[in-house]
């Protein structure tokens, strides 16, 4: 009986630990992707209507996005300093995150951007709308721009440096 009881407590113990175990290691689910929409200025049946970032638009997109990155090679802010020129600002400086992705996401990424030619694509992480730029040619390096406002790169890194842990 005391070996029964012996037993007992131990595999409880264990699973005790099991348990506490899962619940430490980060839940991946919960990391939003970085997901690209095509913009249609047109309504179509099945797509949803969406705001744009900007003048006031709005386009629509289909249910699914046309990319899908839940993994990213890498993640760097960068700052680029206003330009002068016969001591007048010419240029406001930009900051904003460099984005380098993986190697098995580049192909998908030239062709989504050749789908894209002549379209706005609208960028979000998760829910959250980034941008939605026009895309006036194809990317066809695995590296892009997000361009930030004043003060959100910090926070947008920092949810973005999410995707980049292997």
């Amino acid at each position: 009986m005391k070996t029964t009881v012996a037993i007992f407590r131990l595999f409880a113990a264990f699973a005790l630990c099991a348990t506490s175990a899962l619940a430490e290691e980060p839940d991946k689910a919960a990391v939003p992707a970085l997901t690209f929409h095509i913009v249609s200025k047109d309504e179509i049946e099945g797509w949803k209507r969406v705001d744009l970032p900007g003048h006031r638009q709005h386009g629509y997109i289909s249910q699914d996005a046309d990319l899908v990155l839940r993994r990213l090679k890498s993640v760097e802010l960068y700052k680029m300093p206003a330009v002068i020129s016969d001591g007048q600002q010419v240029l406001e400086g930009v900051s904003g995150i460099k984005i380098t992705l993986q190697d098995e996401d580049a192909a998908a990424f030239t062709a989504m951007s050749r789908r894209a030619v002549k379209h706005q694509v609208l960028v979000r992480l998760g829910d959250e709308t980034l941008m939605a730029p026009m895309m006036m040619v194809p990317i066809t390096e695995p590296v892009f721009n997000l361009q930030t406002s004043k003060g959100e790169e910090k926070e947008l890194n920092e949810a973005l440096m999410k995707l980049a842990k292997p």
